[in-house]
């Protein structure tokens, strides 16, 4: 399948989401050399998309590209970036980090925010669906695999804020018995709806972050086999193989020579002692 534009030719490489009101697709751009990824979503509801087309239209987008959209048949297309997937919720390891490192990656969440220029209506989709890639370097981004079925028009940038919030309480939740200050602070303020603006929730974690420190033999050492245990497992797969396989080409060589030496530890072991015969 493939969707042409007036700028790109995106060929699909998988299927992400479906269902009645929209699909998404991750597709490459076989215009371009490089071959670029791109997130196209297409919706068959009408309204849905003139309030999304709208919403980026009149939002504060200069930061961010207003997506191209198309049409195919009776739905509407929108080409949307595409981030490598690196979902938050799967690689992040609160319990192995440090508070410094669990607030840091609160903090670059929190301006990938304010610095993204989403629209808050798919902003609060991209929260609350938890659309959020963590990568190796501990930075933020969003991706567009959006269930557009919950789609409210009505969302603000405080909806936005106080579910960005409680997000962030999760994550430091494995610090809490580390005593970071932060997830009291946040925690409380989030439970009193205290958040109405990113630059509060920015300004409490930064107010309240742990200085930076090097993490102890025993937690490196928690990090390097979470990190390692999947090339660990590998790497002993493969010697018990090479094993296995340089054993069975020793004991087929042994058959076909005519002597198989290891026999000898079961069959007549002791035939000779010195120089007298035992049979």
């Amino acid at each position: 399948m493939t969707f042409k534009t007036e700028k790109r030719l995106l060929t699909v490489v998988s299927q992400v989401f479906a269902s009645e009101i929209n699909e998404v697709y991750i597709c490459r751009d076989i215009k371009y050399t490089g071959n670029p990824y791109y997130t196209v979503i297409l919706i068959t509801q009408h309204r849905i998309a003139r309030q999304i087309i709208k919403a980026f239209k009149t939002g504060d987008t200069e930061e961010f590209l207003c997506p191209e959209y198309f049409s195919v048949q009776d739905t509407v297309g929108l080409v949307l970036p595409y981030e490598n997937e690196r979902p938050l919720t799967k690689f992040y390891m609160g319990s192995l980090l440090s508070p410094w490192e669990c607030e840091a990656i609160c903090t670059n969440l929190v301006i990938q925010c304010i610095v993204s220029n989403i629209p808050p209506q798919l902003l609060y989709l991209i929260l609350t669906q938890k659309n959020i890639q963590i990568q190796r370097d501990n930075s933020i981004s969003f991706s567009w695999f959006l269930d557009l079925g919950r789609y409210d028009d009505n969302r603000t940038g405080r909806d936005c804020v106080r579910q960005c919030a409680e997000i962030i309480v999760s994550l430091l939740e494995p610090c809490r018995k580390k005593k970071a200050k932060s997830y009291e602070l946040i925690r409380k303020k989030t439970y009193k709806n205290g958040y109405t603006d990113f630059t509060d929730l920015y300004r409490d974690i930064m107010l309240t972050a742990e200085s930076e420190k090097k993490p102890g033999l025993l937690i490196k050492w928690k990090n390097f086999r979470e990190r390692k245990k999947d090339i660990l497992f590998r790497l002993l797969l493969f010697i018990c193989i090479i094993l296995i396989l340089l054993t069975l080409v020793i004991l087929l060589s042994q058959i076909l020579s005519g002597e198989v030496r290891l026999f000898r530890l079961f069959f007549n072991p002791f035939k000779n002692i010195g120089t007298e015969t035992l049979t």
